[in-house]
């Protein structure tokens, strides 16, 4: 099978968060598709069959220890491959069938350098938790005092697809001091019904931004440098109870040297449009 090395949203190499990318004419055995991505030890592998239809695809998303329903980072690594190959036609909208939800994609392509080409995806499926989290809990669960947290704004378990607990915090120092508790984080995930810890600060470190936002989640290994459904989740949020901006530029994955660029736009609190650039980093074979 070949295999791509994708970093999306960014268009420089060595930034962005790392995807392998399988392109195949079916699925094969799951167990097999599951050994593939622990020999690849991303944070997720997707693989991608195309379907009878022009521009539609069924994608199966895994990290090294299972099967998740949906990714976005994936998805938009998985766009960048299909263009590439020319299995998709950027004048029309793509369709994606994931195990969660179908959802509809589109590539605004720049014809003088493909890099800069931004691949978008729509999550339109999102559903608001009413209950509110409790800031010492939370605030106990990732290393950080209650003054750290923002008491104007709530904190929430958006479900774009995952489950993520949005966190606001006051100051960009806030957001950095947050640690990866792996058992209070799961702790705190079980109790609210959610997955993972998405926070954000108001606060950026390029002027040409609006937010910076950490995924921070009880998963072994490397922090995720860029979420694409944990900031689908934090749009919505955003949405709901923050009433700013409808487009923003979203600073990810600085704290850990894979600078990320997530492009977002607000329909409504429950549809949001997610989107960026991707680099193609490597490409090779894997003997199964």
């Amino acid at each position: 099978m070949e295999y791509y090395i994708v970093n999306s949203f960014s268009n420089n190499k060595f930034h962005g968060n790392p995807a392998a990318v399988i392109v195949l004419d079916e699925f094969t055995d799951v167990q097999l598709m599951q050994n593939i991505s622990k020999q690849m030890n991303l944070v997720e592998t997707v693989f991608v069959t195309p379907c009878k239809s022009k521009n539609e695809f069924d994608m199966r998303y895994f990290t090294p220890e299972e099967e998740l329903v949906i990714a976005g980072h994936p998805t938009i690594a998985a766009l960048s491959v299909l263009f590439k190959l020319s299995h998709i036609d950027p004048s029309f909208d793509i369709t994606i069938n994931t195990k969660k939800q179908k959802i509809s994609a589109r590539v605004k392509q720049d014809k003088e350098n493909s890099l800069n080409n931004i691949y978008y995806i729509n999550v339109d499926k999102i559903t608001h938790d009413p209950q509110t989290c409790k800031i010492d809990l939370v605030a106990d669960a990732l290393g950080l005092l209650q003054e750290d947290i923002s008491s104007d704004l709530p904190i929430k378990v958006i479900d774009s697809g995952l489950g993520h607990i949005i966190v606001p915090v006051n100051s960009i120092d806030s957001l950095f001091k947050a640690k990866r508790k792996i058992k209070e984080l799961k702790s705190i995930c079980e109790l609210y019904g959610a997955r993972e810890v998405q926070l954000f600060a108001l606060e950026t470190i390029e002027n040409d931004n609006d937010i910076h936002t950490r995924n921070i989640c009880p998963r072994m290994g490397m922090e995720d440098p860029a979420c694409g459904i944990g900031n689908s989740a934090l749009l919505a949020y955003l949405s709901k109870y923050h009433h700013g901006k409808k487009v923003y530029n979203i600073e990810q994955g600085y704290i850990n040297n894979f600078k990320s660029i997530i492009k977002g736009e607000i329909i409504n609190d429950n549809f949001v449009r997610i989107g960026g650039n991707a680099v193609l980093m490597a490409k090779g074979t894997i003997y199964v």
